[in-house]
């Protein structure tokens, strides 16, 4: 392997029990776009230094998505936390069109952050931070998200988007690397003047640009960088609203602004309100819409508008949550931020929910439950969220619901798959019939002719018994293996009739287990 590739491999260390590939076939044609559209799925494989080297070079090679094969050049991404909760990499994505990169990275050194600016495939940005030891994911998270709402771009993904895995089971959120196809990526490093750096460049500035845990944490940003004191303890989107402007929504801008000072100042607070229209709102709202605005949050106790522009498109729930006059404390709000939700295709299916970008792995029940499920956050997370109405929680799930991701599981991981093992295990056994009238002594019988296991139902289900495989009759067992070829029989074995099954015989093993000396054994 080139050392290249090693030295991607180090610095985009990550979960490696997985990973993301983004492939794009030799025979891909353009769609009605001009676009080329490649294939993205998670890899179920240990992450190594050769799909490092496979990204890099950009030569199309033969993979495997399940069982089809694709030839073409292929991408990786990485998931940030590993099975530790830790990072040595992380990652804000300013998936924002369309963005001037420059000014971007512009605005990160103004800042002081410790981030490499890379250039997206369609013109984004990634904003990288590389450190020396591995770090608690919690603390890189908090951080990045803060350094977002910094540069005025709150309502972004930020990688790791989880701060805790649920458990083995759980993916986690991969991110593209960049600079697939080496020197001639798309997805490249800026150097100061714009222009792209070589990926050898890149390495030594991520090298350079990495920091400890400890100057992670000791990292304050002045507020005289980031447009002055305004919104410091309040919504996030208004603080990155107050700086890049509140575009066509005055007055919902306006309201969101009055909310804001009423929460904080309480009595008063409506002589502050026309400072903030004259020093944020371009142009001003007029008078009477200002009086208009302060009569009616004057009569009851608002919520932000947090569904509603301007301030939806940026919004970062989790830091508002943090703050002082941010959202917390609504009736109708749970107190905590349900994300991501995952469904891993198990039998039953497993869900994988991300709160406080922790991630719980709960059954149907659990979701279905806010009960159940507050218990479980309590238990795993120390948190203990609010209950809303019954309408806001299903609002809250179904909402979750339609936008669920979708997780195959390697096949062994299902109740189907695990039943297969062991039908394996039981017609490939010590205890195998000689002939076709064996299976009248309950063994299972593999013609050599026809290439197909014989055996009786009864026989294998008190073989699942035997193995603590439990709630599985013959109608059951039936139903999972019909799409395996199984056939049903009727034999006439020595005078009596019997009903069997037949499956394509199972691969047998050819060699013998080698068995480890003791050091008497050893050769002398």
């Amino acid at each position: 392997m080139s050392k290249l590739a090693e030295d991607f491999d180090r610095l985009f260390g990550g979960l490696r029990r997985v990973h993301g590939r983004y492939v794009v076939p030799v025979d891909a044609r353009p769609g009605a776009d001009g676009k080329v559209l490649g294939k993205a799925w998670t890899q179920h494989t240990e992450l190594t230094v050769e799909d490092f080297e496979n990204h890099l070079s950009g030569k199309p090679i033969t993979t495997m998505k399940g069982d089809e094969k694709i030839v073409g050049t292929i991408g990786i991404g990485v998931c940030p936390i590993d099975d530790n909760s830790e990072c040595v990499f992380a990652a804000i994505d300013v998936d924002v069109y369309p963005l001037d990169l420059t000014r971007l990275q512009a605005d990160v050194h103004s800042l002081e952050l410790p981030l490499i600016t890379c250039r997206t495939k369609s013109g984004g940005a990634h904003l990288y931070l590389f450190l020396n030891e591995p770090t608690p994911a919690e603390l890189v998270r908090s951080r990045m998200m803060e350094w977002s709402v910094a540069l005025g771009y709150p309502g972004v993904e930020v990688f790791p988007k989880q701060t805790k895995l649920a458990s083995k089971n759980d993916e986690g959120n991969w991110i593209n690397i960049p600079y697939q196809g080496g020197k001639r990526s798309t997805r490249y490093a800026l150097k100061p003047d714009g222009s792209a750096m070589s990926p050898e460049e890149f390495v030594a500035a991520a090298r350079k640009a990495a920091i400890s845990m400890d100057l992670l944490a000791s990292i304050k940003i002045q507020a005289d960088r980031i447009g002055g004191q305004d919104f410091l303890d309040g919504p996030p989107c208004l603080q990155a609203l107050a700086r890049k402007g509140f575009g066509d929504w005055q007055n919902n801008g306006l309201f969101n602004i009055a909310v804001y000072l009423r929460k904080k100042h309480g009595q008063g607070w409506e002589t502050r309100l026309d400072d903030y229209n004259r020093r944020l709102l371009s142009p001003p709202v007029g008078s009477r819409d200002v009086a208009a605005t302060i009569k009616s949050v004057s009569k009851k106790t608002y919520s932000y508008m947090c569904k509603q522009e301007p301030i939806c498109g940026a919004c970062n729930k989790q830091v508002c949550l943090g703050r002082e006059f941010g959202v917390g404390g609504s009736v109708d709000d749970p107190g905590v931020v349900f994300g991501e939700l995952d469904k891993l295709e198990t039998d039953p299916p497993i869900w994988i929910w991300s709160v406080n970008a922790a991630r719980l792995e709960l059954g149907t029940a659990d979701l279905m439950d806010q009960r159940r499920l507050h218990v479980l956050v309590t238990e795993k997370l120390n948190i203990w969220p609010n209950m809303v109405k019954p309408a806001i929680w299903q609002a809250l799930v179904r909402e979750c619901l339609a936008r669920v991701r979708v997780v195959e599981v390697p096949e062994d991981a299902t109740r189907k798959g695990q039943l297969w093992v062991q039908l394996a295990r039981f017609c490939t056994s010590k205890a195998r019939g000689k002939s076709m009238d064996e299976l009248l002594l309950g063994k299972p019988y593999t013609d050599p002719a026809e290439q197909r296991t014989y055996f009786a139902a009864a026989d294998f289900l008190q073989y699942l018994q035997q193995h603590r495989v439990t709630g599985v009759n013959e109608k059951e067992l039936y139903r999972w293996l019909r799409g395996r070829d199984v056939q049903h029989h009727f034999k006439s074995l020595k005078g009596k009739g019997i009903n069997c099954w037949s499956v394509p015989a199972f691969p047998e093993q050819t060699e013998e287990h080698a068995v480890p000396r003791t050091p008497q054994e050893e050769p002398m």
